[in-house]
């Protein structure tokens, strides 16, 4: 399998991991992608991720063939429309603009102890779930231009309260400055 790289990555690439789930990349920017796997969308961060994007591939057709017959239920013979191909044409003619997003994304944080071990915050009794939004810290991140060069920025320790507003908001396609302008009125109220 071919480990991804940057230059790899577009819109709806179907990639792999070490266990051979399939995911599909809904999300590029400059500093990360987002992928969907199905059961949870994840945010990697090129230069943080690194060990968990290293482990990452191109899936192979046969992989991602598989993961189409179960989400869909049935065989995936894909049909060529002559009007698909010619609305494909037209829209690779066309640049498009860049829409800002922001990714949403869960993570720990890490403290040393004066015994010198180290605990991840929050704190969780048993084993951390991935779906409990209770078990992460949350952070928030986009992409901005500034002196005409795309800038990763980022705003840590969201409330837990405003994760589900976040989250509908994004659906709904709310512009990403009410997005950030509610992320900063709700840490205010903390």
């Amino acid at each position: 399998m071919l480990q991804i790289k940057q230059s790899d990555l577009k819109l709806d690439l179907y990639i792999c991991n070490s266990s051979l789930s399939v995911g599909k990349i809904t999300e590029v920017w400059q500093t990360c992608f987002t992928v969907d796997w199905n059961s949870e969308i994840k945010c990697y961060f090129w230069e943080r991720d690194k060990e968990k994007v290293d482990q990452l591939a191109i899936a192979p057709q046969h992989l991602i063939d598989k993961f189409l017959e179960e989400k869909l239920g049935c065989e995936t013979t894909p049909e060529i429309f002559l009007e698909e191909t010619e609305r494909a044409a037209a829209s690779t003619k066309k640049p498009k603009s860049r829409q800002r997003k922001g990714c949403l994304y869960k993570y720990l944080e890490n403290k040393k102890l004066k015994d010198g071990t180290i605990a991840s915050y929050p704190r969780v009794i048993g084993h951390r779930q991935p779906d409990n939004p209770t078990h992460w810290r949350w952070g928030f991140n986009w992409e901005e231009k500034i002196d005409g060069e795309w800038k990763g920025r980022s705003i840590g320790s969201v409330p837990l309260g405003a994760i589900a507003l976040i989250q509908s908001m994004q659906n709904e396609g709310v512009p990403l400055e009410e997005i950030i302008d509610f992320i900063k009125r709700a840490k205010a109220k903390k």
